[in-house]
């Protein structure tokens, strides 16, 4: 069905991602890695699989970089048709607006995704409940534990969202706990979040023509909406259905995210990579001598792995990486030409790309080290620690 259906998606890559700094200050936030792929790949992979042929990448913060990468992209996603259009959006509902004349002429409906998630939610499953709903907007929801950092939503019986709150404050939440506990709001307490995933109905673009103060789908678009009574669908699975869902938006949430993609939990999407014995590995990898290897872990091409060399599951290693003779990788994330010395040891944190690490360095965890960084011998980073 998703092929005739809906065969179109935006997706928003434009962000610049300041609470990933200093990993974004360098690099746009869609093209960090997780487990050798890029956030972009992940999204392109998920759209993909749902028979999407048209999408359009909005670029702005470093958006040359997406420009370049995009003849990677065409190369290794030869069934879509991708473009980056020359636009400048103030922000998520601006952007739309933006690229609205991108879209195809017989384009009815179409997804809007943000490029900073890692994800395996079945967006054919999410149209299906789109038609049957006959709805013009159906946002993608999450439970989650923390819902302050997101929109929350409200959800009567039947999906229909009630109350949209973009980001509340703890009175916030307060309040509407109050004002719909006794109401058959059944979904509030399950702290269902937007994931920032969304099928639109071609009308929505009259609509932000029209009205061309709507900058933001959270703030402005969704509200806008609401209090003209137009109808917006929630899709949430059912329990034992549901999907996998990664805002990798602080480095905590984005070493987790290669953790979880490790942990099969993104499935069917898995690490870049041959598979064998339970880890993923590239191309020209060069083994030395009584090494101790657990798995899961994926490491990238052209990478050296020196004599007596310990790497612990869950470690990540990027390409045209050298690990030092007997170091210890204990659950780090390492992007690609990191060249760390010997008899090293290093815990679970991010390391950016062209990162040269001396000997006899211990790194606790929770360590960000940004991009061209040197490390002398024997010092020691300790926890929680941001290099930059």
């Amino acid at each position: 069905m998703a092929n005739s259906y809906v065969n179109t998606a935006v997706v928003l890559a434009g962000g610049k991602g300041t609470r990933l700094f200093p990993l974004t200050k360098s690099k746009p936030k869609p093209l960090i890695s997780v487990c050798n792929y890029t956030m972009l790949e992940w999204n392109l992979f998920v759209l993909q699989k749902a028979g999407i042929e048209n999408v359009i990448i909005v670029v702005k913060y470093l958006g040359e970089q997406i420009i370049e990468f995009n003849e990677y992209l065409k190369e290794n996603f030869p069934s879509m048709n991708i473009q980056i259009p020359d636009v400048d959006p103030k922000d998520t509902a601006d952007a739309l607006r933006e690229v609205a004349k991108y879209l195809p002429e017989n384009c009815e409906r179409f997804y809007v995704t943000m490029a900073d998630i890692v994800t395996n939610i079945n967006l054919t499953d999410m149209a299906e409940f789109h038609k049957q709903k006959q709805s013009m907007t159906t946002i993608s929801l999450k439970s989650i534990d923390r819902p302050r950092s997101f929109g929350v939503i409200v959800l009567d019986k039947n999906s229909q969202i009630l109350l949209f709150l973009e980001k509340p404050r703890p009175q916030e939440l307060y309040m509407v706990t109050l004002m719909y506990k006794r109401k058959e709001a059944v979904q509030f307490y399950a702290n269902l979040v937007n994931t920032g995933i969304y099928l639109f109905e071609k009308e929505i673009l009259e609509i932000l023509g029209n009205f061309p103060e709507l900058m933001d789908f959270g703030r402005n678009l969704f509200p806008f909406l609401l209090e003209r009574k137009m109808i917006i669908f929630g899709y949430s699975p059912p329990p034992g259905d549901d999907y996998y869902w990664m805002d990798c938006g602080t480095p905590e949430k984005l070493i987790w995210a290669n953790y979880d993609v490790l942990k099969r939990w993104n499935w069917p999407y898995l690490p870049r990579g041959k598979e064998k014995d339970g880890s993923w590995w590239g191309n020209n990898t060069d083994f030395g001598n009584n090494l101790n290897i657990e798995s899961p872990i994926a490491v990238g091409d052209n990478v050296s792995i020196l004599d007596g060399v310990t790497i612990k599951k869950y470690t990540v290693i990027g390409d045209n990486c050298k690990i030092g003779q007997d170091t210890i990788l204990n659950e780090p994330i390492i992007r690609d030409d990191v060249n760390i010395g010997s008899n090293c040891n290093i815990q679970s944190s991010f390391i950016a790309e062209k990162v040269n690490i001396g000997n006899n360095v211990i790194i606790e965890e929770n360590v960000v080290i940004a991009k061209d960084l040197k490390i002398s011998d024997g010092e020691k980073i300790t926890a929680g620690s941001v290099l930059e």
